[in-house]
């Protein structure tokens, strides 16, 4: 039971980050600027932490504290009408790993980071390729367990690693509400 529940959690967090349109009243993304603003100071990171460019950040960081300083995105944000939340929402890309923000406070405030390739790591060292034992040499026993990954909770968020062929296929930094 425990298995099922958390491959249909899993599969609802990649739906959720991929496909929020459900065709009716369909529109073009809205453009958006890079630059980021919002009162930085209230929001602060918790959980595991994620650092790219020298910039160390997680989920509940102020987005306006961290994309600008991760450099060139590889192409332009994304915003659409937020599915899971209130308000907007705007994904950042940046080659090997993509940055989710929502604006439901006011401020963007980053709820995923959600890295696509070995070229980048977790801050603690874990990367896609490592086999599912490799990554509990590093973090212990995962809180939850499937066929399909595994997941560790810590202060309001989830790390999720994403199996496929016996080896780490993704990883995740996910908001747990």
């Amino acid at each position: 039971m425990k298995k099922t529940l958390l491959i249909l959690l899993l599969a609802a967090a990649v739906c959720l980050m991929v496909a929020c349109n459900s065709g009716e009243n369909e529109s073009k993304p809205e453009p958006v600027s890079t630059e980021v603003s919002g009162n930085t100071a209230e929001h602060t990171p918790t959980g595991y932490l994620f650092e790219s460019n020298g910039v160390t950040f997680g989920v509940g960081s102020a987005a306006a504290d961290v994309i600008d300083k991760l450099g060139a995105q590889t192409s332009e944000p994304y915003t659409s009408n937020s599915c899971a939340f209130n308000g907007k929402d705007t994904v950042y890309y940046f080659g090997s790993f993509e940055v989710s923000a929502n604006d439901e406070t006011g401020d963007f405030v980053i709820y995923s980071v959600y890295l696509k390739d070995d070229s980048v790591s977790t801050k603690e060292g874990a990367y896609i390729g490592m086999t599912p034992e490799e990554v509990k040499a590093i973090y212990g026993e995962p809180a939850e367990s499937s066929d399909g990954g595994f997941s560790y909770v810590k202060e309001g968020m989830k790390l999720n690693f994403f199996l496929k062929d016996g080896a780490v296929s993704a990883i995740s930094y996910y908001v747990n509400n």
